[in-house]
């Protein structure tokens, strides 16, 4: 039997000490937000449960996932996991944020590149903090046009997906997991697996 471990992350308000080693290393500057993170995803929390899943668990998958701010978690945390246990299989955000500089995005595109940015059309959090702040995303852009029916794949900071939605334009209810994320309680959509 196969298993499979996901880490969810969802956008929070309660901010605590994170100790970015990567951060020092490679002088990567993370926006204020970032700094401050929440002890859930650094401190012993997740990491803990991790180590004793992987004990457990050690052929399984670890697939992290976030929305918002927690996208911004979820790729630290990658980060984080992939330096202590080589293994993080595979990454997807929804609206997240930019997270570190160039020397971070390049670090992070050749550590983890399996990593999938979905962005519905004019969210303005994957805008956030700006490029001309020293800010850059790293990993493939999912760009969702309208409706979120049809998308297009761009490398990094493409000026060809979601840059190409102009400021005026941008939306923080575009940001709404409900845009991202539907999960029908249709009984007749619910499938189980045998």
């Amino acid at each position: 039997m196969a298993y499979m471990s996901a880490i969810a992350y969802e956008s929070v308000l309660n901010v605590q000490a994170w100790n970015c080693k990567l951060c020092q290393e490679y002088k990567i500057n993370l926006p204020k937000p970032f700094v401050n993170l929440t002890s859930g995803v650094r401190g012993f929390t997740v990491l803990s449960q991790i180590e004793s899943l992987h004990r457990i668990y050690r052929n399984a998958g670890i697939y992290i996932t976030g929305h918002g701010l927690g996208g911004a978690f979820a790729i630290l945390a990658a980060t984080d996991i992939k330096s202590l246990y080589q293994s993080a299989d595979a990454v997807y955000t929804f609206g997240q944020p930019r997270v570190g500089n160039e020397q971070f995005a390049s670090y992070y595109a050749k550590t983890l590149p399996e990593t999938y940015r979905v962005i519905n059309f004019a969210d303005i959090v994957p805008h956030l903090p700006a490029t001309s702040a020293g800010y850059l995303h790293s990993s493939f852009e999912e760009w969702y046009q309208t409706g979120m029916k049809t998308y297009k794949t761009c490398e990094g900071e493409s000026p060809n997906c979601s840059n190409t939605v102009l400021p005026q334009s941008w939306s923080i209810s575009d940001n709404n997991i409900n845009n991202y994320i539907t999960i029908s309680t249709d009984p007749s959509q619910l499938t189980q697996d045998d």
